[in-house]
């Protein structure tokens, strides 16, 4: 839909197509990366 397609454009969004495992794979890479800067900078959760 267009009007949701500007509208994540204004917010700096750029959605993309994937499957559900794919998905998966971003969320775990994801999580590895935080992980490792919160290790780094020696955060820790309250």
């Amino acid at each position: 839909m267009p009007e949701v397609r500007e509208r994540f454009s204004a917010l700096g969004i750029d959605p993309v197509g994937g499957t559900s495992d794919e998905f998966k794979a971003l969320i775990a890479s994801d999580i590895k990366t935080w992980t490792e800067v919160a290790t780094a900078a020696n955060i820790k959760a309250d």
